[in-house]
């Protein structure tokens, strides 16, 4: 499920205030929804740089001011930890200074800093920020198609992927103990530690995940204003859910595109790999330049249409040959052959792809999925 959602609680919103190289630099800042406190106006004439992290620092969004500073656009960054934008030496206090926010804490940042450049030289500036607060009415809007809505109001912890994951994942964990005890190699050791150790938190996180649908839904298209911003959202069809919404900025040319088109190969779990070639036929129509999938890296134009639409219908076509043959999922994952796709997809390296997507594909050709 891929809902579009502008979480307020998991988003820490911050003002950043640089102090402009010689000359003056032009402030060119866009509204960033949300925000109901902001640092006040700086002597002078300061850039006024915005930008919005997730609770772990990722940038989420950047205001055009920041390439004018750096030379960086949000493309390149969007995605990184705001502590890669800051010069290397100036990391550590920078580090210790933003976890209040990161944390929500209130107070404030005032101190310079380096920022990178494209130029390869540091840009000094002066950091002014605040932490900002919820929304003017302390709520978070969901906004998602229909189908998730019923889909995570139901019993989805329960059957399906998730329900997979929760059951597999105690064994999982006793493997990589066991691999941790044997290992010989103090330094594989020390990796297989640190993985035992991440994984464990993953895995009470796990428990305590709560599910929390949509609280608006569409079934088509809507069109959403955020000062000036245009946010159009499009349902395109069955893909890699049956509820896939994709987030167009006609403004920015900007397609959001979740996991429906990514930069690799999508996962094929919940997927309808023999409608998702038509949903991606309908992106054609939509004005966009670059792509911010919903895993991996950014890129430009439309032609990795073409090659994940050429994927999908060969590995349907193989796996429904295999199907008519009768031969079962696990050895139908064996023998079908992507590699005449490798040219476009590196992670394709033999014969052979994963179990759960041809699993999922006779689920589909059995109407059995859901």
């Amino acid at each position: 499920m891929n809902p579009a959602t502008e979480d307020h609680r998991d988003s820490v919103e911050h003002a950043l205030r640089a102090s402009a190289p010689p000359g003056g630099a032009r402030n060119d800042s866009q509204e960033v929804p949300g925000s109901t406190r902001r640092v006040e106006a700086a002597a002078g004439s300061p850039a006024r740089i915005e930008f919005i992290t997730d609770e772990g620092g990722a940038l989420l969004g950047l205001s055009p001011a920041w390439e004018e500073l750096t030379g960086f656009t949000a493309q390149t960054l969007l995605g990184r930890r705001l502590e890669q934008c800051v010069w290397p030496e100036d990391r550590y206090a920078f580090h210790r200074e933003l976890q209040s926010f990161l944390r929500g804490e209130p107070g404030q940042i005032r101190e310079p800093l380096r920022l990178l450049t494209r130029r390869g030289t540091p840009q000094w500036v002066e950091l002014r920020a605040a932490a900002s607060v919820e929304s003017e009415d302390g709520t978070t809007d969901i906004v998602g198609h229909t189908y998730t809505r019923q889909r995570l109001t139901g019993d989805i912890l329960q059957r399906g992927m998730f329900a997979d994951l929760l059951i597999g994942f105690p064994k999982q964990l006793e493997d990589l103990r066991a691999r941790a005890a044997a290992e010989q190699d103090p330094a594989a050791r020390a990796r297989l530690d640190q993985q035992l150790r991440t994984q464990t938190t993953y895995g009470e996180q796990l428990r305590e995940t709560r599910p929390t649908p949509p609280n608006i839904t569409m079934t088509d298209r809507m069109t959403l204003y955020r000062g000036d911003r245009e946010i159009q959202l499009f349902y395109v069809g069955r893909g890699h859910t049956a509820g896939d919404v994709v987030v167009y900025l006609p403004k920015e040319r900007v397609l959001c595109s979740g996991d429906l088109l990514v930069n690799q190969v999508a996962n094929l779990v919940d997927g309808y790999v023999n409608e998702w070639p038509d949903a991606l036929e309908k992106l054609r129509s939509i004005d966009f330049v670059d792509v911010i999938p919903g895993h991996g890296d950014p890129f430009k134009g439309k032609e990795r249409i073409d090659w994940f639409q050429s994927y999908l219908r060969d590995i349907w076509q193989q796996a429904t040959k295999q199907h008519a043959d009768g031969i079962p999922a696990a050895e139908a994952a064996r023998r079908i052959d992507m590699t005449s796709h490798k040219s476009h997809y590196t992670s394709i390296n033999g014969p052979g792809v994963p179990l759960p997507g041809v699993t999922r594909m006779y689920a589909v050709m059995e109407n059995r999925a859901e």
